[in-house]
This record gives C-alpha cells, sequence and structure tokens, in this order.
C-alpha cells in the first residue's frame, strides 16, 4: 500500500503538475451560503485561479475541467453555473479564455487524475484544518501546489481562501513565506491548534470533502 500511495505523489512530479485550491471556511459565511451555493462558488473560483494560470504561463493553450462525478443534480447544477460563466464571466469580472466548453464528469473510480486529486485535497483539507502547514502528507505536495513565488508574468497564489474574512488567510500568507523562504516571524502568525469547519477544493476539477 505504501508503494502505491508514494507512486500516486510521484506523479505530481512526474508530470510536472500544478496543483490549485479554494479552501472555503464555512465560519465566517453568510447565512445565505447553503452546500449547492458553496459548491458553485468554490466553482467559480477555481476556475479564476485556472484561467488566471493559463493567461499568465500557456496563453497559447486551454484547459479543461474535470470534475468528480458525484450524482446527476449535483452535475446539472455545476454544469449550469459553469455556463453562466462562459457567458456572463465571473463576479469578478473574469472571462475564461482559456478553459474550453463544458467540465467533464468522470467516476472517481474509474479515473487516477481524479483520485489524485481527492488524495491532494484531502491534505490540504487536513493542513488547514488543523492550522498545520508542516503536515506530513501536505509537505508532501507543498512543492507542487502554485505560489507568487513562481514565475509567472503576474505572480499569484494558488490557494485562494473563502471568505477574505476568514482568519484561515493567515495560513495562506504563511504558506507563501515558506516558498518563498521568508521568516516566518515577518509579519504573520501561523495558524496553529484548532478544528476549523472548511471545505476545501483542488488539483484536476475541484473536489469537496
Amino acid at each position: 500500500m505504501t508503494t502505491l500511495v508514494d507512486l500516486f505523489y510521484q506523479q505530481l512530479g512526474y508530470h510536472h503538475m500544478n496543483i490549485f485550491t479554494v479552501v472555503a471556511d464555512k465560519r465566517h459565511l453568510h447565512d445565505y451560503m447553503d452546500a449547492a451555493k458553496l459548491h458553485r462558488k468554490t466553482w467559480e473560483l477555481l476556475l479564476q485561479l485556472i484561467e488566471q494560470f493559463m493567461r499568465n504561463v500557456h496563453p497559447r493553450h486551454q484547459a479543461i475541467m474535470v470534475n468528480d462525478d458525484v450524482g446527476r443534480e449535483v452535475n446539472r447544477s455545476l454544469a449550469l453555473k459553469h455556463a453562466y460563466i462562459l457567458d456572463q464571466g465571473t463576479a469578478d469580472g473574469t472571462w475564461l479564455r482559456h478553459i474550453c466548453e463544458m467540465p467533464m464528469f468522470v467516476r472517481s473510480e474509474l479515473s487516477n487524475g481524479v483520485q489524485l486529486a481527492d488524495l491532494c485535497s484531502y491534505n490540504i483539507y487536513r493542513a488547514f484544518k488543523n492550522g498545520n502547514l508542516a503536515y506530513p502528507f501536505f509537505a508532501r505536495i507543498a512543492p507542487h501546489i502554485w505560489c507568487k513565488s513562481n514565475e509567472a508574468s503576474q505572480p499569484f497564489s494558488g490557494i485562494h481562501v473563502f471568505p477574505e474574512s476568514s482568519p484561515l488567510q493567515s495560513l495562506a500568507v504563511e504558506f507563501e513565506k515558506q516558498r518563498a523562504g521568508i521568516p516566518a516571524d515577518s509579519g504573520s502568525e501561523m495558524m496553529s491548534g484548532g478544528a476549523n469547519p472548511i471545505e476545501p477544493t483542488s488539483g484536476t476539477g475541484q473536489k469537496t470533502c
């Protein structure tokens, strides 16, 4: 089993994969944000990250979104949201010029890629839930999470914490400092301890745990 897990993690480097994630802190959401709305919102935010990456790093190419097939109604809701964004853009004015057409929905047991996204998603969830960037399995994927220190025409973080009022923002800032080699005590405190009710999305497509 250990060999199989190691093989999964090795694919990140072997295939030069980059990880983008949206971490939703449910403690700081408005009352109207139910599970379905949160799922659609995190998808929108993830699309923005992917579009930004493609625009900055691969401007002549397009990405395709692959999502876990979790049920007809959920898939339909997400597809309708995706279609709306293609037509109207995101709430912050991002247009999907580098994401082609509609998402694909694939059962996780049939796709190694979706399973790898699930694995990365859970590791990010654990790290942010416990306020512990040293969580061993998060540390294994951390070098593959896109960060501001990566080469890009307009640097940006591959971790988006929602909403902006969430204290988990400081953990994302700490992650960026670690990747950039900046000492931990240079302006931001790292969160630690406590179980935070959060919902992560990450990897190739989107996953909510």
